[in-house]
């Protein structure tokens, strides 16, 4: 993911479009910011366990496009300066949406939470830049239970894209049970569901807020 990094001065990507508008699929716009070929992209955005964009249309995920244990969800589809780089490739990596270099807030998420650079965390073993994905990514915070809350079953969205945790929800490894991270540090690791609110999202993020919510029962029986 240098590419995220060095290409914007030691930066991260702003969260804007690559023309400075704003961007409104800005859960995506750190894929703007790959500026790749569509090869080199894959490699990055797209887990082996999850290529298919066959979407089960039946459900209202797969309606809206969203992946799941074995699905990849779609990126948007370039219109003008909006999402330039994207042609609705398939995905099944997202980033932590709180890495921009941003001094205004996006999508409701608080400007001064984000992380803007690799050397802003002090836990850079803990602190995700992009894992295992059913959406474009996630940013999760404690303003509102949505943002907070698990996939009511494995790997299953609800098609809501503001909830933000759920997205990572989706343990495509380790047998079903393990979700892969990477994180600022550059190491990745194959962690259990119920060990993604214990990682530091953002500059004031409580990694201990978990035992103040109920987990659904498939993620704290792991």
């Amino acid at each position: 993911m240098e590419h995220l990094y060095r290409d914007y001065a030691d930066n991260f990507p702003t969260g804007a479009n690559p023309d400075g508008s704003a961007d409104p699929n800005a859960r995506s716009a750190w894929f703007n910011a790959l500026q790749l070929t569509t090869a080199q992209r894959r490699q990055i955005s797209t887990c082996p366990s999850a290529v298919s964009t066959n979407y089960d249309l039946t459900t209202t995920a797969g309606q809206n496009q969203f992946g799941g244990l074995a699905t990849a969800f779609e990126f948007p589809i370039a219109n003008a300066a909006v999402d330039t780089y994207e042609n609705g490739e398939p995905g099944s990596y997202g980033a932590n949406l709180w890495i921009y270099h941003t001094s205004v807030d996006i999508q409701n998420r608080a400007a001064g939470n984000h992380w803007g650079k690799f050397q802003a965390t002090f836990l850079p073993t803990q602190t995700p830049l992009m894992a295992d994905s059913m959406w474009r990514g996630g940013g999760p915070y404690y303003e509102g239970s949505d943002t907070y809350t698990a996939a009511v079953l494995p790997g299953i969205s609800s098609g809501n894209q503001n909830k933000e945790m759920e997205h990572f929800t989706v343990p495509r490894h380790g047998s079903g049970k393990r979700v892969q991270v990477v994180f600022f540090d550059g190491s990745t690791s194959a962690i259990k569901v119920k060990q993604l609110w214990g990682l530091k999202w953002h500059r004031n993020w409580d990694q201990n807020y978990v035992k103040n919510i109920i987990l659904p029962q498939w993620v704290r029986s792991e």
